[in-house]
């Protein structure tokens, strides 16, 4: 039996307890991880997954003036649902009950960035550059107009938003004031921000919105890593040079964050990939690098006769070096061709993430089980992202991110944060886009956006006609592929269509016929069907859930139709 919440008072936010269960039981508050800022913040465990979430609430009533934290929770969860991210938390569920706004994501385990300098003191110059490397990433892809159509502003980088996860990534979390940039010269509708870490030109409401305000808090939050010194503490005092607190650091590293830092955003780094160079490079341009490679230098010169006897020879070396590169690569490839193996194509994969040809059997190799699970997709990911640029650059790019598109269709595991027909929308975007397999990438593709966007557009009353297309778009592949998982999973898909969307079907004008014709159709696989998959486990459970469905089904269909049963009454 589902608990009524008990609500404490607690700076002027009520909160839930422990224990306490909301969304009709289904997740169970196991602590409050705070009361401040925009939202109370629990972690809730899951009764159908057995897992944990984290849970953000805000009580209208308590939303502050017109309502700005019951907003910015809702512009948090729909911008999170819309990224697909290994360093992002992925929205679970978006609800109302009663007062108050739900949204469950992901929970990340670990230490804030804050945290861990507050308790460890400043971070290594290697391990900052290395971390800040993967949030410089992140940010590339949330700025980016490529990744989705609209750029994402931040607009709140500091070290309390960065979590240091036990693998060593870092994630980005709490959007509660980013924003989508939907045009060039968007005024922001509030000027938000954190003090010390906030750009110039954030604080001004008659400013139009600019990516560049992000550059100059990843400056900030670089700034604070690298010197132990929090900014917050000095805002009615100007900051002391880096080299103040930690002489060690690299001069050229120091350029690199106070350009970053330069009140005119037109003398910071223009984007994320220019910022991503200069860290990647910044040992080039350090001058003990420099001094160094003078010293080479005249050692050369010194040795410039004895060079040109044996130029020729001197240059069989850096031949050799990159024959034996190609050699190990293409050793690797073909041991995973032959092995089959994920570990193998992984490997190969590793040394040149940008080559195209080892993926297709790494696609393949993931399918071998039947399921293409978060950790397989976590490192698939992390091949892909950090490299996406020149990816996009092969000829091949169009295939490629189609069998992704695929993959995540058919294999991604049901029950996750996000549906693998949501995840699939980008990747068939690219194939549309590369004009590759485009009539089958446009179904797809639509099918996803169906699964995305259907909650939103019922609760805004804008989903007719919708089911009738996501319809005829779920019959239009039925048979498009003769594999077990794909036939299976696309029957279960049109089975839970009827189940789910009977009426809406109906008034969109679907016809009983056409459904009662379907049903059949399903019901003859079901008797018929043999299994002859390897992956024999998942075909069973697949084949379980099409059962499940169907079982009952056409009674069902017909009191939504209003149809008399045969030899019964009305």
């Amino acid at each position: 039996m589902e608990a009524t919440p008990r609500r404490l008072k607690q700076n002027k936010r009520t909160q839930l307890s422990n224990g306490d269960k909301i969304l009709g039981g289904r997740f169970e508050v196991l602590k409050c991880i705070h009361s401040r800022g925009m939202a109370n913040v629990y972690i809730v465990q899951d009764a159908n997954l057995g897992k944990q979430w984290c849970l953000k609430e805000i009580r209208k009533s308590e939303a502050g003036r017109k309502n700005i934290e019951y907003i910015s929770l809702l512009q948090e969860a729909n911008i999170l649902r819309s990224l697909n991210h290994e360093r992002i938390p992925r929205i679970v569920t978006i609800d109302n009950d009663g007062d108050s706004l739900f949204v469950i994501m992901d929970f990340l385990d670990g230490m804030t960035l804050k945290a861990f300098v507050d308790e460890k003191g400043k971070i290594p110059e290697e391990m900052a550059v290395k971390w800040m490397l993967q949030v410089v990433q992140t940010m590339g892809y949330l700025h980016s107009e490529r990744a989705h159509k609209k750029p994402i502003f931040y607009r709140d980088m500091k070290p309390d938003n960065l979590m240091i996860r036990p693998n060593g990534t870092i994630n980005i979390f709490d959007f509660g004031i980013s924003v989508r940039v939907e045009e060039k010269g968007q005024l922001p509708d509030y000027t938000l921000g954190t003090p010390g870490y906030v750009a110039p030109e954030q604080k001004r409401k008659d400013l139009p919105i600019d990516l560049r305000s992000d550059i100059y808090a990843m400056g900030m939050t670089f700034y604070f890593m690298l010197t132990g010194i929090d900014p917050r503490g000095f805002l009615n005092s100007k900051l002391k040079p880096i080299s103040d607190w930690s002489p060690e650091v690299s001069p050229a590293l120091i350029k690199i964050i106070e350009k970053c830092l330069n009140e005119n955003p037109d003398d910071r780094y223009q984007d994320c990939e220019e910022l991503q160079y200069a860290l990647e490079n910044y040992r080039f341009s350090d001058e003990q690098y420099k001094t160094s490679a003078r010293r080479k230098v005249y050692t050369v010169l010194s040795l410039f006769i004895v060079g040109i006897l044996v130029g020729i020879g001197s240059l069989i070396p850096l031949f050799m070096e990159r024959a034996e590169e190609d050699n190990v690569y293409n050793n690797a490839v073909l041991v995973a061709d032959q092995s089959g193996r994920l570990e193998d194509y992984d490997y190969a994969i590793s040394l040149r993430p940008w080559e195209l040809k080892p993926y297709e059997g790494y696609f393949e190799a993931i399918k071998q089980d039947g399921v293409f699970s978060q950790d397989e997709e976590g490192k698939l990911l992390n091949h892909i992202n950090p490299n996406l640029k020149r990816i996009k650059e092969s000829a091949d790019y169009g295939k490629f991110s189609f069998e992704l598109g695929k993959l995540y269709w058919f294999y991604y595991p049901t029950g996750n944060a996000e549906s693998g027909s949501t995840l699939s929308i980008r990747w068939f975007e690219d194939a549309i886009n590369r004009n590759y397999e485009v009539d089958e990438s446009k179904i797809y593709q639509k099918l996803g956006v169906f699964n995305r966007d259907i909650s939103k557009s019922v609760k805004e009353a804008s989903d007719s006609g919708m089911y009738k297309e996501y319809w005829d778009n779920l019959l239009s592949i039925q048979n498009s592929d003769t594999s077990d998982i794909i036939t299976l999973q696309t029957n279960i898909s049109i089975a839970k269509c009827i189940s789910t969307y009977a009426n809406n079907l109906r008034k969109d004008g679907v016809e009983y016929d056409e459904v009662k014709g379907e049903l059949d159709k399903l019901m003859l696989f079901l008797g018929r069907y043999n299994a002859n998959a390897d992956n024999i486990e998942v075909v069973d459970k697949l084949y379980k859930e099409l059962s499940d469905t169907l079982n009952g089904l056409e009674d069902r269909v017909r009191v939504v139709y209003n149809i008399s049963n045969p030899g019964g009454s009305d």
